[in-house]
């Protein structure tokens, strides 16, 4: 093992001299006495150094920043963190993304400037040996993955909880990349790496547990922290579109990207037998893959005029 490189069977690990973080570069702290190192905290029970008693760092690790639930959950647990008085570095296998403008203020940006979630690995690396967080955060199964992955090679024992957004059997049953069906069986073997495996409902904690034997104790169960005080802010503003002023007609609303696991063409198929009933109307906020071919659905179905697709909104 070089100074600056970790070598793991015959992988051979070299940190670069710089990583991107926004439009400025990486370099370790010197002479700074302000802030408190994690890795000087007394050794809990598990071997890992105790959160420090003075602003602790803690880093979230997630793809990008593009239009996604789990995208705005970890800024709205940025801004939490922040606002608690922690230096959060949010960081990022590419920080690309509609939400980079929404990052709160004091939260520092990683740009790990890599084209794919894996490729981001051997930066992440190098992030946490350098960095040294008393706490890593990552969301969504590929980045759940390579944090656990990454910790194991910086060989900083860093603590790591892995948050699962999703129903992994059905996200992987109807993803089109056929690699995507190793997820489970990779999940099975690292998520008992994790210091902390956190669920953000039962059903997704309980179709996790059923996919991968993990222990039922090892998850816990912590719904989105989505009711913020901006939420109820745009929760007053006024709703312009003419369906909500027609007191007859209801309007079904639906949010959440267009992907293949949420199944939209059964709510479309299920919104036409409604017609069949009664007059309504379906509004589905959100953008993603399946666009066009919802579209072309919607078409075939004759219901375009009680379907209206807006794409993103700032405030639904």
């Amino acid at each position: 093992m070089g100074a600056r490189g970790a070598k793991i069977g015959y992988i051979s690990i070299r940190c670069p001299r710089t990583t991107r973080i926004s439009d400025r570069t990486l370099e370790p702290e010197r002479g700074t006495t302000t802030e408190a190192n994690p890795t000087d905290g007394a050794i809990g029970r598990d071997g890992v150094p105790d959160l420090p008693v003075e602003r602790p760092h803690i880093a979230l690790f997630i793809p990008s920043l593009v239009q996604g639930g789990a995208e705005r959950v970890m800024l709205h647990i940025a801004e939490g963190l922040s606002k608690q008085g922690a230096r959060v570095d949010l960081v990022l296998s590419k920080a690309t993304g509609a939400y980079l403008t929404q990052v709160p203020d004091g939260v520092k940006v990683v740009d790990l400037n890599s084209t794919r979630v894996l490729f981001s690995l051997p930066k992440l690396v190098c992030y946490l040996r350098r960095e040294r967080p008393a706490v890593l955060l990552s969301a969504l199964a590929h980045s759940n993955l390579v944090a656990l992955w990454a910790r194991a090679l910086s060989l900083t024992g860093i603590r790591v909880v892995v948050a699962v957004h999703s129903t992994l059997s059905l996200s992987t049953l109807y993803s089109p990349r056929r690699r995507d069906r190793l997820v489970p069986l990779l999940t099975h073997m690292f998520y008992r790496q994790a210091s902390h495996i956190v669920a953000v409902s039962h059903g997704s904690a309980k179709d996790l547990i059923q996919l991968t034997g993990i222990d039922e104790e090892a998850v816990d169960v912590i719904p989105n922290p989505v009711i913020t005080e901006r939420l109820l802010q745009k929760a007053d503003e006024p709703v312009d579109l003419a369906w909500f002023a027609e007191r007859d007609r209801p309007v079904l609303i639906t949010v959440g990207r267009l992907t293949a696991a949420k199944n939209y063409p059964l709510l479309l198929r299920s919104f036409q037998k409604l017609l069949e009933f009664r007059d309504a109307n379906l509004l589905i906020l959100g953008d993603g893959e399946e666009r066009a071919k919802l579209e072309g659905l919607i078409h075939d179905l004759g219901i375009e005029d009680h379907v209206l697709l807006p794409g993103y909104v700032e405030n639904p």
